[in-house]
Protein backbone atom coordinates (compact mmCIF):
# COMPACT_ATOMS: atom_id res chain seq x y z
CA UNK A 1 0.00 0.00 0.00
CA UNK A 2 1.10 3.51 -1.29
CA UNK A 3 1.35 6.03 1.27
CA UNK A 4 -0.81 8.14 -0.74
CA UNK A 5 -3.86 6.27 -0.98
CA UNK A 6 -4.25 5.56 3.56
CA UNK A 7 -6.69 7.36 4.83
CA UNK A 8 -6.82 8.24 8.42
CA UNK A 9 -10.44 7.79 9.67
CA UNK A 10 -12.59 7.93 12.34
CA UNK A 11 -13.24 4.41 14.08
CA UNK A 12 -17.23 5.24 14.04
CA UNK A 13 -17.50 4.98 10.40
CA UNK A 14 -18.03 1.08 10.89
CA UNK A 15 -20.52 1.83 13.77
CA UNK A 16 -23.11 3.91 11.53
CA UNK A 17 -22.18 1.44 8.58
CA UNK A 18 -24.05 -1.06 10.80
CA UNK A 19 -26.84 1.03 11.69
CA UNK A 20 -27.17 1.70 7.45
CA UNK A 21 -26.91 -1.93 7.32
CA UNK A 22 -29.69 -2.52 10.44
CA UNK A 23 -31.59 0.03 8.72
CA UNK A 24 -31.81 -1.45 4.88
CA UNK A 25 -33.29 -4.75 6.46
CA UNK A 26 -35.77 -3.26 8.43
CA UNK A 27 -36.56 -1.39 4.58
CA UNK A 28 -36.87 -4.84 3.54
CA UNK A 29 -38.62 -6.38 6.21
CA UNK A 30 -41.24 -3.31 6.36
CA UNK A 31 -41.54 -3.89 2.18
CA UNK A 32 -42.30 -7.65 2.72
CA UNK A 33 -44.68 -6.66 5.69
CA UNK A 34 -46.53 -4.00 3.57
CA UNK A 35 -47.19 -6.09 0.84
CA UNK A 36 -48.52 -8.61 2.65
CA UNK A 37 -50.98 -6.58 4.22
CA UNK A 38 -51.80 -4.65 1.05
CA UNK A 39 -52.92 -8.48 -0.62
CA UNK A 40 -55.17 -8.95 2.71
CA UNK A 41 -56.32 -5.24 2.73
CA UNK A 42 -58.42 -5.48 -1.34
CA UNK A 43 -61.14 -7.96 0.20
CA UNK A 44 -61.86 -6.01 3.46
CA UNK A 45 -62.61 -2.41 2.71
CA UNK A 46 -63.49 -0.29 -0.56
CA UNK A 47 -62.29 2.64 1.03
CA UNK A 48 -58.59 1.83 1.22
CA UNK A 49 -55.61 3.52 2.41
CA UNK A 50 -53.50 4.56 -1.22
CA UNK A 51 -49.83 4.55 -0.33
CA UNK A 52 -48.43 6.28 -2.59
CA UNK A 53 -44.67 5.30 -1.62
CA UNK A 54 -45.72 1.49 -1.49
CA UNK A 55 -46.93 1.82 -5.06
CA UNK A 56 -43.20 3.01 -6.05
CA UNK A 57 -42.11 -0.16 -4.30
CA UNK A 58 -39.40 2.34 -2.10
CA UNK A 59 -38.92 0.02 0.79
CA UNK A 60 -37.64 -2.65 -2.03
CA UNK A 61 -35.67 -0.51 -3.85
CA UNK A 62 -34.15 1.32 -0.97
CA UNK A 63 -33.32 -1.92 0.97
CA UNK A 64 -30.34 -2.40 -1.33
CA UNK A 65 -28.88 1.19 -1.58
CA UNK A 66 -28.89 0.92 2.23
CA UNK A 67 -26.80 -2.27 2.62
CA UNK A 68 -24.33 -1.60 0.08
CA UNK A 69 -23.48 1.80 1.89
CA UNK A 70 -23.42 0.46 4.73
CA UNK A 71 -20.92 -2.50 3.59
CA UNK A 72 -18.56 0.24 1.89
CA UNK A 73 -18.85 2.17 4.94
CA UNK A 74 -17.51 -0.50 7.03
CA UNK A 75 -14.68 -1.67 4.63
CA UNK A 76 -13.66 1.62 3.81
CA UNK A 77 -13.07 1.77 7.55
CA UNK A 78 -11.17 -1.08 7.60
CA UNK A 79 -8.98 -0.95 4.54
CA UNK A 80 -8.64 2.77 4.70
CA UNK A 81 -7.92 3.35 0.95
CA UNK A 82 -8.44 6.59 -0.81
CA UNK A 83 -10.87 4.84 -3.88
CA UNK A 84 -12.68 3.04 -1.34
CA UNK A 85 -13.65 6.43 0.11
CA UNK A 86 -14.94 7.57 -3.17
CA UNK A 87 -16.95 4.74 -3.55
CA UNK A 88 -18.66 5.31 -0.32
CA UNK A 89 -18.83 9.26 -1.08
CA UNK A 90 -20.94 8.02 -4.40
CA UNK A 91 -22.94 5.05 -3.12
CA UNK A 92 -23.78 7.44 0.06
CA UNK A 93 -25.02 10.51 -2.38
CA UNK A 94 -27.28 8.63 -4.07
CA UNK A 95 -28.74 6.88 -0.65
CA UNK A 96 -29.21 10.27 0.20
CA UNK A 97 -30.93 11.66 -3.10
CA UNK A 98 -33.57 8.33 -2.90
CA UNK A 99 -33.86 8.72 0.79
CA UNK A 100 -34.71 12.56 -0.04
CA UNK A 101 -36.95 11.85 -2.71
CA UNK A 102 -38.79 8.92 -1.11
CA UNK A 103 -38.90 11.85 2.24
CA UNK A 104 -41.07 14.02 -0.37
CA UNK A 105 -43.26 11.54 -1.19
CA UNK A 106 -43.99 10.18 2.02
CA UNK A 107 -44.96 13.78 2.58
CA UNK A 108 -47.36 14.04 0.03
CA UNK A 109 -48.26 10.87 1.20
CA UNK A 110 -49.25 12.41 4.64
CA UNK A 111 -50.24 15.98 3.53
CA UNK A 112 -52.73 13.99 0.10
CA UNK A 113 -54.49 11.26 2.48
CA UNK A 114 -57.86 12.64 4.69
CA UNK A 115 -60.36 10.05 5.48
CA UNK A 116 -63.76 10.36 5.34
CA UNK A 117 -64.14 7.81 7.69
CA UNK A 118 -63.90 7.82 11.09
CA UNK A 119 -62.47 4.54 12.24
CA UNK A 120 -60.07 2.67 9.84
CA UNK A 121 -59.37 -1.01 9.84
CA UNK A 122 -56.63 -2.74 10.72
CA UNK A 123 -54.86 -2.67 7.94
CA UNK A 124 -55.46 0.80 6.79
CA UNK A 125 -54.22 1.71 10.89
CA UNK A 126 -51.43 -0.90 10.18
CA UNK A 127 -50.03 0.52 6.92
CA UNK A 128 -50.31 4.25 8.35
CA UNK A 129 -48.04 3.19 11.25
CA UNK A 130 -45.91 1.56 8.91
CA UNK A 131 -45.21 4.44 6.52
CA UNK A 132 -44.59 6.26 10.21
CA UNK A 133 -41.98 4.16 10.78
CA UNK A 134 -40.72 4.29 7.07
CA UNK A 135 -40.52 8.52 6.94
CA UNK A 136 -38.69 8.22 10.82
CA UNK A 137 -36.04 5.58 9.45
CA UNK A 138 -35.61 7.44 6.01
CA UNK A 139 -34.60 10.41 8.16
CA UNK A 140 -32.25 8.58 10.54
CA UNK A 141 -30.70 7.03 7.51
CA UNK A 142 -30.43 10.08 5.71
CA UNK A 143 -28.70 11.80 9.19
CA UNK A 144 -25.87 9.28 9.16
CA UNK A 145 -25.18 9.12 5.61
CA UNK A 146 -24.69 12.85 5.89
CA UNK A 147 -21.93 12.51 8.82
CA UNK A 148 -20.40 9.39 7.22
CA UNK A 149 -20.21 11.63 3.47
CA UNK A 150 -18.78 14.45 6.06
CA UNK A 151 -16.24 12.48 7.78
CA UNK A 152 -15.25 10.57 4.58
CA UNK A 153 -14.68 14.01 3.07
CA UNK A 154 -12.48 14.82 5.68
CA UNK A 155 -10.34 12.60 5.51
CA UNK A 156 -9.70 12.28 2.12
CA UNK A 157 -9.06 15.78 2.06
CA UNK A 158 -6.35 16.11 4.97
CA UNK A 159 -3.27 17.55 4.11
CA UNK A 160 -0.57 15.24 4.37
CA UNK A 161 1.89 15.05 7.13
Amino acid sequence: MEVYDYLCMREEIRVLGTLQINIGIFHLLLGSLWSFIKMMQFPESPMNYKTFIFNLKYPLIAAPINIISGIFAIVTERKRRLSLAKITVGINVIGIVFSLYGLITLIIEFLSYQSEVLRYSWSESSIKLLSNYLFFYTIVYVVISWIILRWNHRAMYRPSF
